[in-house]
């Protein structure tokens, strides 16, 4: 026997159900992935700041040695200007 009417109507019917979940299901998947997009991107970013951040320390600790180094070398300096200016003095006492 062929396919009634109502057989065709409920095939249709069918179908249309099933275009319909594809087409929920394909929306789903889009908001899916775009929620992943997004933490991938927060992560990311995240990522990033935390690299900055560490680059920024590194370049904090960078700037503090060489403050350091020029601090000390400035009072190594003065120790040797003291000294000498020490030096010179004895001297003028015992010239004089």
């Amino acid at each position: 026997m062929g396919k009634t009417f109502t057989d065709k109507s409920l095939a249709k019917k069918e179908a249309g159900q099933a275009r319909k979940r594809a087409k929920e299901f394909k929306e789903v998947q889009k908001e899916r992935d775009a929620i992943a997009r997004e933490q991938d991107a927060l992560w990311a970013e995240g990522t990033a700041d935390t690299s900055k951040k560490a680059l920024a320390e590194a370049k904090k600790a960078e700037q503090a040695r060489k403050r350091a180094e020029r601090e000390a070398q400035e009072a190594e300096e003065a120790a040797i200007i003291k000294k000498e200016s020490t030096k010179k003095t004895v001297q003028k006492k015992f010239k004089g």
